[in-house]
């Protein structure tokens, strides 16, 4: 006449993810339905079970009452039915919290020149080979919100707006609370320095530094230097 709780995660890809544990969940057990008049309470371990409770042939309900590290409480009353001669369990899930990441996108030299379109990935190993999602950039200059699972993140720029350099940093990013982490990146305008004369519509001026756009046409009568 024994009764135990065995815990487990909604999602099973956050095993082996250390900012997970299923160890610290407290359960009351009770006798009223209401959850009211508590017997006592449980304690998961690190697998998640706790250890057996000895109880009278009968009907009880069980609640958790602190959730383990990084889960959302369970609100959900189980019953416990307990039999002559056998161990009661209750198999109960918890779904892990996430936290979430987007995107600020900006210029920077502060040009006009739109950035939506821009694209950015995520991944989760520091050699970029493990895509786990992608931010695209919108009118406002900002993205999507990714929802991940706690952890750290390797986010690098995988398409640039038209008129801009593409960033090849990889930028880190650290989950650990359920608060959306904006990452507020700006990327160089493409620009080409005339020394003599350019011929274009869209510049009058005989020599200086213009902004290369791809879909006009620049005729240049001398040396062409691009900066980076």
């Amino acid at each position: 006449r024994l009764g135990r709780i065995v815990k487990k995660s909604s999602d099973e890809s956050v095993f082996g993810n250390s900012s997970y544990s299923l160890a610290g969940a407290v359960y009351g057990i009770y006798s009223d339905k209401d959850c009211t008049k508590k017997i006592t309470e449980l304690t998961t371990d690190v697998k998640g079970e706790t250890k057996e409770y000895e109880l009278e042939v009968g009907n009880y309900y069980v609640k958790e009452i602190t959730a383990p590290e990084n889960y959302k409480l369970n609100d959900r009353i189980y019953t416990l039915t307990v039999l002559e001669g056998m161990t009661a369990v209750v198999n109960s899930e918890d779904t892990p919290e996430k936290g979430s990441v987007s995107i600020l996108k900006t210029s920077a030299e502060g040009s006009t020149l739109p950035v939506k379109g821009t694209e950015y990935t995520v991944y989760k190993d520091k050699e970029c080979t493990e895509t786990t999602g992608v931010l695209t950039v919108g009118d406002d200059g900002k993205s999507n919100v990714l929802s991940l699972y706690y952890g750290t993140y390797y986010v690098k720029e995988t398409k640039a707006a038209p008129g801009y350099m593409l960033d090849t940093a990889v930028h880190t990013v650290k989950l650990e609370t359920t608060k959306t982490v904006e990452l507020k990146l700006a990327d160089k305008v493409i620009r080409i320095d005339l020394s003599t004369l350019a011929k274009n519509d869209k510049s009058k001026t005989d020599a200086g530094e213009h902004i290369a756009l791809a879909e006009e046409k620049t005729e240049i009568t001398d040396t062409v230097t691009y900066k980076g």
